[in-house]
């Protein structure tokens, strides 16, 4: 850290500083991992004993990415912060529905990982309401229904990941929903609920050409 430099060259040319003013400064220096300043307040971290990656990215599947020697961490997959419970639970233990509750959609995409796309449809009573491949990407969509609990049955939008292949998003829908372009449409704000109920084949044709040519 560059203060602490500075501490350690001015200790070096025969600066007298205090012996506290020093040692604060060296200490952090061998000890803190990172500072962040936010408002007059600074966020101090010691260094992790143990850190997991994949690809770049924080992922252990078998226990914390991040963990402290206090055994305080962070439970990560694929770079996304997630509960431990669904690193610890075995796939075959864990309710597939869960990943329908999930409001966060990257964790959700990480719970349909772990359980398999096709576990998880299953589970849910998929069906599929329509089947459309967006023209200008060649990515496919399904509008499906799915079920929660005993009596709710609710749309989604079930796609998979444009540059992770093999990994699976199902995106609720409004209810006036009635196919994937639509639905499609919706999730990226290029219409809104109210237009849903007026929606013909010029229309439609409008939003294709208002969708984007690539997708991340």
């Amino acid at each position: 850290m560059v203060w602490c430099g500075w501490y350690e060259y001015g200790k070096f040319i025969g600066v007298d500083f205090t012996k506290k003013s020093y040692d604060l400064f060296i200490n952090f220096n061998s000890e803190v991992h990172f500072i962040i300043p936010y408002k007059g307040v600074a966020f101090i971290s010691e260094k992790p004993v143990e850190i997991k990656w994949r690809n770049s990215r924080l992922h252990n599947d078998t226990g914390m990415a991040v963990r402290y020697s206090d055994n305080y961490g962070l439970w990560c997959l694929s770079g996304v912060k997630v509960p431990d419970w669904l690193v610890t639970t075995p796939a075959e233990k864990i309710d597939p529905k869960l990943a329908l509750k999930e409001t966060n959609v990257d964790v959700q995409r990480e719970i349909i990982r772990k359980v398999g796309a096709e576990r998880m449809l299953k589970s849910c009573d998929a069906k599929t309401l329509d089947d459309w491949n967006d023209p200008n990407t060649g990515y496919n969509y399904k509008l499906m229904t799915m079920e929660i609990g005993d009596r709710i049955r609710r749309k989604y939008l079930y796609f998979e990941h444009a540059s992770m292949k093999g990994v699976w998003y199902a995106k609720p829908v409004p209810p006036e929903v009635n196919n994937a372009l639509q639905a499609r449409a919706w999730i990226l704000s290029i219409i809104e609920r109210d237009d849903l109920k007026n929606i013909d084949v010029a229309k439609e044709a409008e939003i294709i050409s208002a969708l984007p040519e690539t997708v991340t």
